[in-house]
C-alpha cells in the first residue's frame, strides 16, 4: 500500500510538472501571438494581461468571459487572419492558466456509461483525420493561402473540439472546488446572447433599418466565419437562447426577470431577421421541447414509460437533423458531397481528413463536373510577393477584400500594379461597398481596370479616381464600414496583382499591407458560392472528414449526452433541460448547415455537449417560477414571434407601400420558404394589378381566324394533336404549330429549325416546365412565337423562363409574359432576337432573373411593354453586342425592380421614341447601366433620342451609369423629369417635377402615344 501511495504521489507530481511546462509554453505562444497581431497588438496584449490577473484572482471567471466574448471578439474583417485570431488567444490564455493551476489534479467528470469510449474514439478519429489531411494535401503545404485549401485548415477545425475537451477538464476542476459553475456559465451564455443581439441590432440599424425586410439582407452580426455563408450566428443563438430561463430560476426580484423577458424578445428579433428557414424550424423545435420538458419535469419520474419517451424524443431530434434536408430539397448538394468521397475502405472508415472538405470538394467539382472555379493565392517571385487571380467565367464570385482603415471623404486615387497573360487583355473589376460581412448596403461603386495589351506578360501601373463621398456615412456617432473588393470574375487568363493603394487627396493611405509582403494580413476573401465550402449537414460533414468511425463516435456521444440530460430532467433538473434544448436546436440547424466548421461555434457546442456528463446544475430560488414558468416562457415565444412579424410587415408596408399579398410573398422569399401550395395561393391572378390595371389596358389575344384549331387541340398542317408531347414529336423543320384556345400546363421542347408556334384565340401556357428550364425550350434555330400568354413559370434554380432559347435567331410577336421567373432567357450566342408588340410584366427573381435576359448577339425590341419587374430584377438585361429599343414602354411602376435597362458588357445601346419610368420602389438608383461588368465588345456607344424619361425613385436617381469612360454617349431630344441633375442637360428638356412639365401626378403616365393600336397580322 505504501509503495502504491508513493507511485501515486510521483505520478501526481509528474503530472503537475508536465501541466506547468505545458502552461508555460502555451502562455508564451499566446504572448507571441498577441504581439504579432496585425491590428492593435499592444491593446490586445494589455487586455490579455488584465484577463490573466482577473483569472488569477477569480479562477472561474472564464465561465462568464469566454461565452460572453465569443460573438464579438473577432477582428478577422480587419486582420484577415483565418487560422488564428483574438478569441483563440483568450482561450489559450484560459487553458494556460488552468494548466499552471493543475486543472487535471482532480479526476474529470464522473463516469457515464459509454461517455469516455465515445469521446476517446471521436478524439482519435479527429487526430487520424488531421494526419490524413496533411498527407493528402502535402503538395500544397508550401503555398500561402487566403482560403481553406491548405492542410493547416485541419488544425483550424480541430482546435474547436480540442479546446472543448480541455475546457471540460477545467470546468470539472472548478466544480470540484465548489464553485457555481452552472450559474457562471449560464450568466456568460446570457451575456453572449445579449452582445450577439446588440450586434445584430447595430447591423440592422446601419444597413437596412430595424424593421425593414424589403431588402434581401440577412443579419450576420460580427461572425466573420460567415464570409463564406454558413450559419454561425444561427448556431450561437440556438445554443444560448434557452439559458435565459436561468434568470427565472435564480432571480428573486422581478427587475432581473423582466430584463430576461426583454432579452428574450430581443433574441427572438435576432432569430427573425436572420431570415433563415432553418432558424425558424430550430426555434419551433426548441419551443416544443421546452413545453414537453416542462411537463415532464412537473411529472418527474412519474412520467411513464420513461425509456420509451426518452428515446422517442432523442430519436426524433436526430432523425429530423438527418432527414429534413433530404425532404426539404437539399438532396442535390448532398449527392455532390457523396460523389466527392471515393469508395475506398480508408475513405469510408476514416474520411478524407479533418478540414479537407473545401479542397476535396473543389477538386471534385473541377474534375468530375468540369466546374470553372476561381482561385486566389499568394505567389513569390524575386523577393516579391503578389496575389494571383486564376481564370474565371462571367459568373465567378470570389472576392478579395480589405476594410478601409478610416472613413474618408472626397476623391481618392486607386493605384495598383497588374500583370496579365491573356490576349485580348482582361479587365479587373473592383468595387467599393458599405458592408458588414456578406451583404452591402445599397449599390456598390464599380471600377474597371482594363489591362493594356502592350504590357501582356509584364507588370504595369494602373490608376483610377474613386469618389468616396457617398461612403461611410455616420449613424449614432459611428461610421458604416467600407470595403474595397477585387473581383475574380470574367478573367480569360491569370491576373497578378501587387501594390494596391488607395490614397486620399491629403496623402492618407487607406490600406494596409498593400504590397502583400505580410502575406494575406488585412486581406480577406468572400465567396458567393457557399456550397463549395460547406457540406450543409453536420452529420455528413463528420462522415466526410472523419469517416464512419468518427460519425459513429459522434452519434454515440450525442446519444450518451442527450440520454444523460433527459434522465436528469426527469428528476427535476431544469438546467439539464436548458442544455437539452440548446443542443437539440443546434442539431436541427445542423440539418441544413455544417456549423462545426466554425471552430468557435464548434468549441461552444462540444463544450455544452461534454458538460452533459457532469453533475453540475443550478439551484433554483424558492419562488423562481412564480413570475413566469418555463412553459409560459415558451408559449410567450410563440406569441412574440408573430407579433414581431406584424411589426416588420407593418413597417415595410408603410415605408414601401407594398400590398399585403406581395409583403407575404416577400417574407416567404426572405426566409427561403418554398411551399408550392402557399406560393400558388399567393400568386396574383393572371390579371393586371394596381396600378398596372389603372394605367394599361388588359392584354388581348389577336382575333381568332377561321383556320383556328378547336379548343385544347393543336395542329400541324392538317394533322390534329391532343397533347403538347405528341405535337412536338411530330414537328419537322419549317413546320407551323397552331395551338387552339385553352390553358396548357405541359412544356414544349423544340429541336427542329424554322418552327413557328402560333396561338389562335386566348392560348395560355402556365406552370409546365421542361428540363428544369422553362415552358418553351427552343433548341433549334430560326423559331417564331406569336400570340400566346405565358405565366407562372418557375424552376428550382430561379432561372425559369417562358422561352428558353438554346438555338439562334428568335422572333417573338404579340406574346404576353408575366408572373414568372423570366420572360425570355437565351444562351451566350443567340443570334438575332426580335421582340415586337409583346408585353413583359411582373417578372424577376432575387436580382438574378429578369423580364428578359439576352446572352449576346443582336437584340431588337419594338412596340413592346416591360412593366413592374420584381424582386430586384431588371426589366431588360442584354449582353448583346447591339441592343435597339424603339417605341416601347419600360416602367418600374410599383415594382421592386433594379435597373430599367442593364447592358453589362457594353457594345451599342440605342433607345428611341420610348417611355422610361423609374418607379419609387426601385432598389437601384440607376435607370440604365452600361459596361458595369467585363467588356465583351470592342466599341461602346449609348444613344438615347426622343424619349420621355421619368426618374421618380424615392431616394437618389441616376439616368445613366457607365463602367467605361471611353463610351460614346449621345443624349438629345429627350424630355426628362428628375429632381436631381442628370449631367445631360444640354440638348434635352429637363424638368424638376411633373407639374413643371405639365404632366398629371404619379402614377399616371402619358402612354397613349406609345401603345400600338393595330394588331400584328399572321
Amino acid at each position: 500500500m505504501v509503495k502504491t501511495g508513493v507511485n501515486d504521489y510521483r505520478m501526481s507530481r509528474l503530472s503537475r510538472v508536465l501541466q506547468a511546462l505545458a502552461g508555460i509554453v502555451l502562455l508564451a505562444a499566446v504572448g507571441w501571438g498577441a504581439l504579432h497581431q496585425p491590428v492593435a497588438p499592444l491593446e490586445l496584449g494589455a487586455g490579455l494581461v488584465v484577463y490573466l490577473l482577473l483569472l488569477w484572482r477569480y479562477p472561474a471567471a472564464w465561465l462568464v468571459i469566454l461565452p460572453a466574448l465569443l460573438p464579438v471578439l473577432d477582428f478577422t474583417l480587419w486582420t484577415g487572419r483565418l487560422y488564428g485570431g483574438e478569441y483563440d488567444l483568450i482561450v489559450g490564455a484560459t487553458l494556460a492558466l488552468g494548466l499552471l493551476r493543475g486543472m487535471w489534479r482532480q479526476s474529470s467528470a464522473p463516469p457515464v456509461r459509454g461517455f469516455y469510449l465515445a469521446l476517446g474514439v471521436f478524439l482519435a478519429a479527429n487526430a487520424v483525420g488531421v494526419i490524413l489531411n496533411f498527407y493528402a494535401g502535402a503538395a500544397e503545404l508550401a503555398a500561402d493561402y487566403s482560403h481553406y485549401y491548405s492542410p493547416f485548415n485541419s488544425l483550424r477545425i480541430v482546435k474547436g473540439v480540442v479546446a472543448a475537451w480541455l475546457l471540460l477538464a477545467l470546468f470539472e476542476h472548478e466544480r470540484q472546488h465548489q464553485r457555481p459553475v452552472a450559474l457562471l456559465l449560464s450568466i456568460g451564455l446570457v451575456l453572449g446572447l445579449l452582445l450577439a443581439c446588440l450586434s445584430i441590432v447595430w447591423e440592422r440599424l446601419f444597413f437596412t433599418g430595424p424593421f425593414d425586410f424589403s431588402q434581401s439582407y440577412r443579419a450576420t452580426g460580427l461572425f466573420s466565419a460567415m464570409h463564406l455563408g454558413g450559419a454561425s450566428v444561427d448556431g450561437f443563438l440556438a445554443l444560448t437562447l434557452p439559458f435565459i430561463a436561468a434568470l427565472f430560476m435564480v432571480a428573486r426580484g422581478r427587475v432581473l426577470q423582466s430584463g430576461g423577458l426583454l432579452l428574450f424578445m430581443l433574441a427572438l428579433y435576432a432569430f427573425l431577421v436572420t431570415f433563415s428557414r432553418a432558424n425558424y424550424l430550430a426555434f419551433a423545435g426548441m419551443v416544443t421541447l421546452a413545453i414537453v420538458g416542462d411537463y415532464l419535469i412537473r411529472r418527474g419520474t412519474a412520467a411513464r414509460p420513461r425509456q420509451t419517451l426518452k428515446w422517442t424524443l432523442i430519436g426524433a431530434v436526430l432523425i429530423a437533423a438527418i432527414a429534413v434536408p433530404i425532404v426539404g430539397g437539399g438532396f442535390v448538394h448532398l449527392n455532390r458531397v457523396f460523389d466527392a468521397l471515393n469508395d475506398s475502405v480508408v475513405d469510408l472508415l476514416f474520411g478524407k481528413g479533418v478540414g479537407s472538405f473545401p479542397r476535396v470538394f473543389r477538386d471534385a467539382e473541377i474534375n468530375q463536373r468540369h466546374q470553372y472555379i476561381p482561385q486566389i493565392d499568394v505567389q513569390h517571385e524575386a523577393n516579391n510577393r503578389f496575389v494571383r487571380f486564376s481564370p474565371s467565367d462571367a459568373n465567378g464570385s470570389l472576392f478579395l477584400r480589405q476594410r478601409l482603415k478610416t472613413t474618408a471623404r472626397g476623391e481618392a486615387t486607386l493605384s495598383l500594379r497588374l500583370r496579365g497573360t491573356h490576349t485580348p487583355p482582361d479587365k479587373l473589376l473592383i468595387e467599393f461597398c458599405e458592408m458588414n460581412v456578406l451583404r452591402a448596403k445599397g449599390e456598390c461603386q464599380w471600377v474597371g481596370v482594363q489591362l493594356d495589351a502592350a504590357n501582356a506578360g509584364e507588370w504595369a501601373e494602373y490608376g483610377k479616381r474613386v469618389d468616396l463621398n457617398d461612403f461611410g456615412r455616420s449613424l449614432l456617432g459611428f461610421s458604416r464600414p467600407v470595403d474595397m473588393l477585387l473581383l475574380n470574375r470574367g478573367l480569360a487568363g491569370t491576373v497578378d496583382i501587387d501594390d494596391v493603394r488607395l490614397v486620399t487627396q491629403d496623402g492618407i493611405s487607406l490600406f494596409a499591407n498593400s504590397d502583400f509582403e505580410a502575406g494575406m494580413d488585412h486581406w480577406l476573401f468572400n465567396s458567393g458560392d457557399h456550397l463549395l465550402w460547406h457540406a450543409k449537414n453536420i452529420f455528413l460533414h463528420v462522415w466526410f472528414e472523419t469517416g464512419l468511425i468518427g460519425l459513429a463516435a459522434f452519434v454515440m456521444l450525442l446519444l450518451v449526452s442527450l440520454s444523460r440530460l433527459f434522465d436528469r430532467m426527469l428528476y427535476g433538473d431544469r438546467w439539464a433541460l436548458m442544455l437539452l434544448i440548446a443542443l437539440s436546436g443546434f442539431l436541427l440547424l445542423g440539418a441544413f448547415d455544417t456549423l462545426i466548421d466554425d471552430p468557435r461555434i464548434a468549441m461552444l457546442f462540444f463544450l455544452l455537449l461534454l458538460i452533459a456528463s457532469s453533475p453540475a446544475t443550478l439551484q433554483a430560488a424558492p419562488a423562481a417560477t412564480a413570475f413566469l414558468p418555463w412553459a409560459r416562457l415558451a408559449l410567450a415565444g410563440l406569441l412574440i414571434v408573430p407579433a414581431l412579424g406584424v411589426v416588420v410587415i407593418a413597417h415595410t408596408s408603410l415605408t414601401h407601400k407594398l400590398p399585403p399579398r406581395e409583403l407575404l410573398r416577400l417574407a416567404l422569399e426572405r426566409g427561403d420558404i418554398d411551399w408550392p401550395w402557399l406560393n400558388e395561393a399567393l400568386t396574383p391572378a393572371p390579371l393586371p394589378t394596381i396600378p398596372i390595371g389603372q394605367l394599361f389596358p388588359e392584354w388581348q389575344p389577336l382575333p381568332t381566324s377561321a383556320f383556328a384549331p378547336d379548343t385544347q387541340t393543336l395542329r400541324i398542317g392538317m394533322r390534329t394533336f391532343y397533347s403538347m408531347e405528341a405535337a412536338a414529336s411530330a414537328l419537322k423543320a419549317g413546320d407551323t404549330l397552331d395551338i387552339g384556345a385553352g390553358i396548357y400546363d405541359t412544356a414544349l421542347i423544340i429541336n427542329q429549325d424554322n418552327i413557328t408556334i402560333r396561338g389562335h384565340g386566348h392560348v395560355i401556357l402556365e406552370k409546365g416546365t421542361a428540363e428544369g428550364k422553362g415552358s418553351l425550350v427552343i433548341k433549334g434555330n430560326g423559331a417564331q412565337v406569336k400570340n400566346l400568354e405565358c405565366r407562372l413559370i418557375s424552376v428550382s434554380d430561379g432561372n425559369g423562363a417562358c422561352i428558353r432559347l438554346e438555338g439562334t435567331n428568335l422572333s417573338v410577336e404579340h406574346v404576353y409574359f408575366h408572373d414568372s421567373d423570366q420572360g425570355i432567357l437565351t444562351g451566350s450566342d443567340p443570334g438575332v432576337v426580335r421582340i415586337r408588340d409583346s408585353r413583359f410584366q411582373q417578372l424577376g427573381l432575387n436580382g438574378r432573373s429578369h423580364a428578359i435576359y439576352i446572352g449576346g448577339g443582336d437584340l431588337q425590341i419594338e412596340d413592346s411593354l416591360f412593366l413592374a419587374s420584381k424582386s430586384e430584377g431588371h426589366e431588360i438585361k442584354s449582353r448583346a453586342q447591339i441592343t435597339t429599343i424603339k417605341r416601347s414602354i419600360i416602367a418600374s411602376l410599383t415594382g421592386v425592380d433594379s435597373r430599367l435597362i442593364d447592358v453589362p458588357n457594353g457594345g451599342t445601346l440605342t433607345v428611341e421614341d420610348s417611355l422610361l419610368a423609374k418607379g419609387p420602389n426601385s432598389s437601384n438608383p440607376d435607370a440604365i447601366g452600361f459596361t458595369l461588368e467585363k467588356e465583351r465588345w470592342p466599341d461602346h456607344r449609348v444613344t438615347l433620342r426622343g424619349n420621355l424619361i421619368f426618374l421618380e425613385r424615392i431616394e437618389s436617381n441616376r439616368l445613366l451609369r457607365l463602367g467605361n469612360d471611353q463610351t460614346t454617349v449621345e443624349l438629345f431630344g429627350n424630355l426628362i423629369i428628375s429632381a436631381q441633375n442628370t449631367g445631360y442637360e444640354d440638348g434635352n428638356f429637363i424638368y424638376q417635377d411633373r407639374e413643371a412639365a405639365g404632366f398629371a401626378d404619379y402614377p399616371t403616365l402619358p402612354i397613349e402615344r406609345f401603345l400600338k393600336e393595330t394588331p400584328i397580322k399572321d
